[in-house]
């Protein structure tokens, strides 16, 4: 098992600048910044002076846990290769480092 700090610290895939976080989540610029202004966005990493990117993989956890909060557990337990563009299963349990995502599994065992 890993620690939080060696999950944090390992490579994180890519950065996707703001034009692709835009085209991936279907939110507007000022949707993007008022929802980070609200802690409900996952935050840029400063890329240079005038640069920031936002990790693709906590954009990626983001919107699975936006389907998830909207569509119900049932996302987290399907496994959907469809979803995964046939890598396998998206469930929580299988997803070591997704904190919000493990939160929302347990909310949902809680209903």
């Amino acid at each position: 098992m890993t620690s939080v700090i060696e999950q944090e610290t390992r490579a994180p895939g890519r950065f996707l600048r703001l034009p692709e976080v835009m085209a991936r989540t279907g939110l507007s610029r000022s949707t993007i910044y008022v929802r980070l202004g609200q802690g409900r966005f996952p935050r840029p990493v400063s890329l240079g002076a005038r640069a920031v990117g936002w990790i693709e993989a906590e954009v990626d956890e983001w919107m699975r846990a936006r389907i998830a909060a909207s569509r119900g557990r049932e996302f987290l337990e399907m496994g959907s290769t469809c979803a995964s563009g046939g890598r396998g299963d998206l469930s929580v349990k299988h997803q070591p480092g997704h904190a919000m995502l493990r939160a929302l599994d347990e909310w949902f065992s809680q209903l």
